[in-house]
């Protein structure tokens, strides 16, 4: 396995646990659920959606549903929880908003994207994009979750800015993949990786999870009281 193969894998099981060890007291079927779904997605990632790297195949149609299937299916599960559960509602609302900026220290892992642009694994227009603005998202989450809890002046519309970026990075990224899979775009080389091991594996849990925290962050910062 590569090195950045395990690295990937490394941080998706790492924020996993995190969640998992903040939940465990406080609501045992959201650090149950957040491993089980961790570790079902590194397993149907090794799977891979697409038939090769190389390039998109005509093949690659059923894959390619499945796996837009499959990366939104989390959102909805939260967002049917969120509304049919009182005690998970209850859950995330407790969890303190600088918590909810500063887990988000894990997209530092996307500055692979940069890497594997450079080695020409990934197209720029995703590689650089994405890799620049994980890195960035990254390398600001502790500042910021530190002058939210001090509530400094101004911070939370700067924050809802932040979030709002967190989820433009990943929306991006996925439009342009799709752009490129329907052939709109022809971006070189193909993005075909992204659904490919372990790749895939972020956009099964780290993609789903980090939109999920940034709207419930947002929601928080726009109605503090």
């Amino acid at each position: 396995m590569a090195w950045w193969s395990s690295m990937v894998s490394s941080v998706a099981f790492g924020i996993a646990l995190a969640v998992a060890a903040y939940s465990w007291r406080r609501m045992r079927v959201v650090s149950l659920g957040v491993m089980a779904w961790c570790a079902a997605a590194w397993a149907i990632s090794l799977r891979g959606f697409f038939q090769y790297a190389g390039g998109w195949n005509a093949a690659d149609i059923p894959g390619f549903l499945l796996f837009g299937t499959l990366m939104t299916l989390p959102l909805v599960v939260f967002a049917y929880g969120w509304y049919r559960s009182p005690a998970f509602r209850g859950f995330l609302e407790a969890t303190p908003v600088p918590l909810l900026i500063g887990i988000q220290v894990y997209r530092l892992g996307g500055g692979i994207f940069l890497w594997m642009q450079a080695e020409g694994l990934m197209p720029s227009e995703i590689g650089i994009v994405a890799g620049c603005a994980d890195t960035f998202v990254g390398i600001t989450a502790i500042p910021l979750a530190w002058a939210v809890a001090r509530n400094m002046g101004g911070v939370r519309g700067l924050a809802i800015g932040w979030n709002l970026l967190g989820i433009a990075d990943f929306l991006v990224a996925v439009s342009m993949v799709s752009l490129s899979f329907i052939g709109v775009l022809s971006l070189q080389p193909a993005p075909v990786r992204i659904g490919l091991h372990p790749l895939a594996l972020i956009s099964l849990f780290q993609l789903p999870l980090s939109i999920a925290i940034h709207l419930l962050a947002i929601r928080r910062l726009m109605s503090p009281g």
